[in-house]
């Protein structure tokens, strides 16, 4: 019989529904829709990276035991004698977590550091997740656990960070005057690009 995670992942996105329901007693219109697509974006994640771990018991027993040191990649690939990175590699793994450092200020009022320290955290996690899952036999041993992983969406998370904070000053440049008390669900975003919420504290 085989196993699937993508079973979890939807009832993690079903949970996360949910959740934010309940929290749209507690959160303006605004910063609802804002955690919400933050969350869905997650899942995604979560989606992309885990639905395709499966466990198949009969193809496992065919394949045999893997050498799973074979799986933990700890070399940065900007060292001498790394293995070289595939452009999608490269790509993915930025693009993967841009949107985490873009999305999460609209999200929570924190520092950039917060927001690339979370990013890390988050990239760690999916990688923790690759590796149990290998080692526990949930999943086919396909999965590695690598270093460039980490850095690449930590950088990932950096360009997010710029991106927004680029956003910030044009914003403030040319809507920053506006009355915000008249944007309705707007009003959210309007005040996180304006004032720059989680750039003010760049030197943090």
């Amino acid at each position: 019989m085989e196993f699937s995670l993508g079973t979890p992942v939807a009832l993690t996105l079903a949970l996360s529904a949910v959740i934010l329901v309940g929290l749209l007693v507690h959160l303006e219109t605004g910063r609802f829709i804002a955690t919400l697509v933050f969350t869905v974006y997650l899942v995604g994640v979560a989606n992309f990276a885990l639905l395709l771990l499966r466990s198949d018991p009969a193809l496992s027993e065919a394949v045999g035991s893997t050498d799973l040191s074979r799986l933990l990649g700890v070399t940065p690939f900007l060292l001498p004698g790394a293995e070289p990175l595939t452009n999608d590699q490269l790509y993915l793994n930025i693009l993967l977590t841009v949107p985490f450092g873009l999305g999460l200020p609209f999200v929570l009022s924190v520092s950039p550091r917060t927001v690339v320290m979370l990013g890390v955290l988050f990239s760690v996690g999916i990688e923790l997740a690759q590796g149990i899952a290998d080692v526990t036999g949930l999943a086919l041993p396909t999965w590695s656990v690598d270093i460039n992983d980490v850095l690449l969406n930590s950088f990932g998370v950096m360009v997010g960070v710029g991106c927004f904070f680029l956003a910030h000053l044009a914003y403030r440049g040319v809507f920053g005057d506006l009355d915000a008390h008249k944007m309705g669900p707007w009003k959210h975003f309007h005040t996180t690009l304006a004032s720059g919420r989680a750039s003010v504290s760049l030197n943090a």
